[in-house]
């Protein structure tokens, strides 16, 4: 488990995770892989997909820096009143939950 901090977006405090680095690549979530973003009741889960999913996002970055950055509403009404949320990367899923 890793614990990280909330940033800011567009003003709104707590509101965007941004995830880079070696543990994306241990998830292999690498460059420009698609994946899709589930949005539970406390949890967001990140899952590998196929390039012809619904509604896939791509990991953003450089081959060397992989770069995920989640930052909306929703994540800002999820984690509200977290500072931090803890990340665990797993094969293929990432799950992200407010670390109280």
């Amino acid at each position: 488990m890793f614990i990280t901090k909330l940033s800011s977006l567009k003003g709104q405090p707590y509101s965007k995770v941004w995830l880079e680095g070696p543990r994306l690549d241990i998830s292999r979530f690498n460059h420009k892989e698609p994946y899709t973003v589930e949005y539970g009741a406390a949890v967001i889960t990140l899952r590998r997909c196929a390039g012809d999913a619904d509604k896939i996002r791509r990991v953003a970055g450089t081959l060397a820096r992989p770069i995920i950055d989640l930052g909306n509403k929703t994540v800002a009404r999820m984690f509200s009143g977290s500072t931090h949320v803890a990340v665990d990367f797993n094969d293929g899923v990432i799950t992200i939950r407010a670390d109280h």
